[in-house]
């Protein structure tokens, strides 16, 4: 009796093999649609500009200088195979105030990543002054999705994916001002920021 229960449990697996696929090739985790309705394609265009102005009537522009979609590995070691890939994406503004001050290095750095199809972040980088390269950065800051986000309307326009950055760590956009409070919309880019001190605010201003 045993061995006929033998049989028939290897002849059920047997038949079974044929339907059975291993796929060794990793996984690559891209941006969904969803997860591009919270990325500002806006930055897309590189050389693109955006400008800003206050109640002053001073400007500050920000030049899109670099929007890189990249395939990155996760996990592995040396040359074993990762257990997935993932899509990030790299976007760098560089800022002109109102003087006309180009600083040497980039300025503005935001980072999205769709780690595991799952976990969907961006990072934001800032500088404290116009050369970053020797005076360092503000620590990045990191979003995870789901957010509250809130809405600004601005000349008329709204905005519904708001979110205020860079709070009291006074990011640079000027050297005259320093800002202690930024707006970021999730797909429409930076809108303004404010210094609260001196009461002045700038705003994105639509062609």
């Amino acid at each position: 009796m045993k061995k006929i229960i033998i049989i028939l449990i290897s002849i059920f697996i047997c038949s079974s093999c044929g339907e059975w696929e291993w796929d060794e090739s990793p996984r690559y985790y891209q941006f969904t649609q969803s997860n591009y309705e919270y990325i500002p394609t806006i930055y897309s265009d590189i050389g693109k500009t955006f400008k800003f102005k206050n109640q002053l009537n001073e400007e500050v522009i920000i030049e899109v200088l670099r929007y890189k979609l990249t395939k990155e590995k996760a996990g592995g070691y040396f040359t074993s195979s990762p257990l997935h890939y993932y899509q990030n994406l790299e976007i760098e503004l560089k800022v002109q105030d109102e003087g006309g001050k180009t600083p040497n290095c980039d300025l503005k750095r935001i980072n999205f990543s769709n780690a595991n199809g799952s976990y969907f972040v961006c990072h934001l980088l800032s500088s404290r002054s116009p050369d970053p390269c020797s005076n360092g950065s503000i620590p990045p800051q990191k979003f995870e999705f789901p957010l509250e986000l809130e809405v600004m309307n601005i000349n008329g326009v709204n905005y519904n994916k708001v979110i205020s950055v860079f709070e009291n760590n006074e990011a640079y956009f000027s050297t005259k001002y320093t800002f202690n409070k930024v707006y970021f919309d999730f797909k429409q880019g930076f809108i303004g920021f404010d210094d609260t001190e001196n009461n002045v605010q700038f705003r994105i201003v639509k062609d």
